[in-house]
Formats: structure tokens, sequence, C-alpha cells
């Protein structure tokens, strides 16, 4: 009984003894991209009165796109995006 009870002791401080992890150092992508995350109003944009949602922006002839950079850890360089309409 007692060695029953020294295994399982020891088992169970064996399964709760902590490691520690090592920085997790991941090199960038060959190449990074970027692409539209969110865009507001998801909807068509409508000028003048609307009863059923909020179109301030609509009316002051404004949206807005949010995009995002991907591939890369740390953005290191400016990266300006264009947008044709």
């Amino acid at each position: 009984m007692k060695k029953s009870f020294l295994i399982l002791a020891d088992m169970a401080g064996a399964l709760f003894t902590a490691c520690e992890n090592g920085d997790m150092e991941f090199p960038d992508y060959k190449y990074s991209a970027v692409y539209f995350a969110y865009q507001s109003p998801i909807r068509t944009i409508t000028i003048g009165e609307d009863v059923s949602v909020d179109n301030s922006l609509d009316n002051e002839h404004k949206c807005q796109i949010m995009a995002t950079v991907s591939g890369v850890y740390e953005n290191k360089i400016n990266v300006e995006i264009g947008i044709r309409i």
C-alpha cells in the first residue's frame, strides 16, 4: 500500500513539474502580402435618409477600409496601399 502510494505521488509530482519554454523565434516568410481585413460599411453606400441604418458616413461621401500585412512578424518598412474606385 505504501509502495503504490509513493509511486502515485511520484507520478503526480512528475505530471505537475513545470518546464520552461525558450523564446519562439521563427523567420519571416520569403514574401509578404496585403489583404483587406475589414470594410465598413458592409453594405451598399446610400446617400440620403435611411431609417434602417446609420448612414452618416455615406452622406459625407466617406467609407472606411482597413488593410492588414501578412507574412511578417514585425513590420520594418512603410507599406503603402493604393485604392482605385
